[in-house]
Parts: structure tokens; sequence; C-alpha cells
């Protein structure tokens, strides 16, 4: 039901989309796997990200999210030399034991049947398909240069980030608000909860439920866009801040 997406390492694959889990299950997070035990991923920096999602993390068990915290005064990874310290969103390279913090290692299926992804859990597989691996990397690589917009839990985060490196699909702003299966089925999921209060019966809570959990999966939502066309948008900030990394 997507929590049981775990892999061993000798089963990495450059170019996968890995992703671990934060915060009791709350949370993933997600990023590509480059080769050479590095990951490429996009953080919200000061561990921002762990807490736009859960105001309370500090008093839930499990380790923050790999870009947390400047405060934790974690000393650089002797691998990669990471502390998890940045102080605004970056896209990062650091290690695998960096990226897992301790967490099992999950990869993100792609090209799941409808009936497959309906039961998993969002932010955990797609219905898309994948790009050659060797395309995805170098995705990954030129935004790790280059930069990927400010980071948005509603619109632009690590999910959005590994999806874009894997299919180069960006959601249309009248469409679709992120590309985040975890943050559209969450959506659905309080939308069917509404509507059963309201009295729209199981059926019709079960369908808006279906229906608003593969907008994320609908082509028609989304528009192809090469990273350099990508790239070329971005703020002169963005890729200033990213050529500094």
């Amino acid at each position: 039901m997507g929590l049981h997406n775990k892999i061993s390492r000798d089963q990495l694959e450059v170019g996968d989309h890995i992703y671990v889990w934060r915060k009791l299950y709350a949370y993933a997070h997600h990023g590509i796997y480059v080769g050479d035990n590095r990951v490429i991923h996009f953080t919200a920096g000061d561990g921002n990200e762990i807490s736009a999602i859960i105001p309370l993390a500090g008093v839930l068990g499990g380790s923050s999210s790999s870009s947390s915290s400047a405060g934790s005064g974690r000393r650089p990874c002797k691998t990669c030399g990471s502390s998890g310290s940045a102080s605004s969103s970056q896209v990062v390279r650091t290690c695998l034991d960096c990226f897992l913090r301790g967490h099992k290692l999950r990869r993100f299926e792609y090209s799941n049947r409808r009936s497959k992804f309906l039961l998993h859990r969002g932010g955990t597989c797609s219905t898309l398909q994948s790009d050659p691996s060797d395309e995805v990397v170098r995705r990954a690589f030129y935004l790790l240069r280059h930069g990927f917009m400010d980071y948005s839990l509603e619109g632009n985060n690590c999910e959005d980030f590994a999806r874009y490196c894997k299919t180069a699909l960006v959601p249309k702003p009248d469409k679709l608000p992120t590309a985040s299966g975890q943050l559209l089925a969450k959506r659905a999921a309080v939308k069917g909860v509404k509507a059963l209060i309201k009295g729209d019966g199981l059926h019709q809570a079960i369908e808006n439920f279906k229906n608003d959990k593969f907008m994320c999966e609908d082509p028609d939502n989304f528009v192809r866009k090469e990273v350099e066309e990508l790239v070329a948008e971005l703020p002169q900030t963005i890729k200033s801040t990213s050529a500094a990394i």
C-alpha cells in the first residue's frame, strides 16, 4: 500500500526516484539517485520543509527531514560534506546516508496500473511513464547547477522536483496546483470526508476521492518542458544562489 516499496541498496539503479518516510510516516522526502552513493534532492532549508507540514514536528518521533536543521549542530558528513543546514531552498547533492537519515530506502514506482495506484498511498507511485535514466540524471544535475524555483509545500516541493526529473512534466497552473501525489491524496481524503458530512453519500464521496487523486496522473493537466527551458524561466536570484553552491 505504498509503505512497502522498500528496496535494498544493492537494488538501486541510477536514475531511480527514491523516497524516505519521515515523522511516523506523516511525510516522505524524495530525491533522484545519481550513482556513486549520491542523491540529488530539493530541500526547503533549515528544517522548514517538515515544519510546514507538521507544526508539532518537534514533539513527534523519528528524525527530521534531510533539509534540517541549522540549529541541530550536526557536523559535516565525512562522506559528502553535508551538514543539513541550508539557509534557503536549494537543490543539493548528498550521500545516500544523509538522505536516509537512518530510515528505510524506498523506490517510487512509475507505469503503475490505475487500480494499483488507487490502492497505494499518495506520493509512492504513478501511472505516468518515466523517461530513460540518463535523461533523468541529466535533468537532476542541470537543476543542481541552476536551481528549481522557490520551495513551496503547496506547489513546488521535493516530490515535484523528483517527478519532474523523471518525466519533464510541469503542472498547468490552471489545471493542477502541484504534481505531488501525497498532497493531492490528502486533499482528496479531506474532500471525501466533507462530502460524507454533507450527506452526499459514501458512493459519491468515493468517486470524489478517486477523481481528485487521479488529478496528478492526467497528462492533460501537464505540459512537457525540457530542463533548459524551465531554468531559463527562473528568477535570476535563484540562479545566483544555485551557482554559489
